[in-house]
């Protein structure tokens, strides 16, 4: 069940499972990646 705020990442990590579309997959990668940004080697 969806709330009508929609979901937040901590009620997707309660989930032991859970069917998404492929199209919600991509843009829930986009989401939570949009704002990270590469690592640097350590040398």
């Amino acid at each position: 069940m969806v709330t009508p705020n929609g979901l937040n990442l901590l009620d997707i990590l309660r989930l032991p499972r859970m069917i998404v579309a492929e199209a919600a997959v991509t843009e829930l990668t986009r989401t939570l990646t949009a704002d990270l940004t590469p690592a640097t080697e350590a040398e």
